[in-house]
């Protein structure tokens, strides 16, 4: 299992963590000087919010 963390890790150019508040998340870009940090999910297009806020309802809350 940590084998396929470690290698998804080398495939996403982001790590993604708590913002300063604590409640938030934010996507850091690694290896980008300066450190480039958004707040929304990057790469994720209106269809795909659209379609993950349609089936947020029916997926079980261990999954997430």
């Amino acid at each position: 299992m940590t084998r396929a963390i470690d290698m998804s890790r080398l495939h996403s150019p982001y790590l993604v963590g708590f913002g300063p508040d604590g409640q938030h998340l934010e996507w850091r870009l690694m290896a980008e000087q300066p450190e480039e940090v958004f707040t929304s999910e990057p790469d994720v297009t209106p269809i795909m919010e659209f379609r993950n806020m349609l089936l947020a309802p029916f997926v079980p809350e261990q999954l997430l």
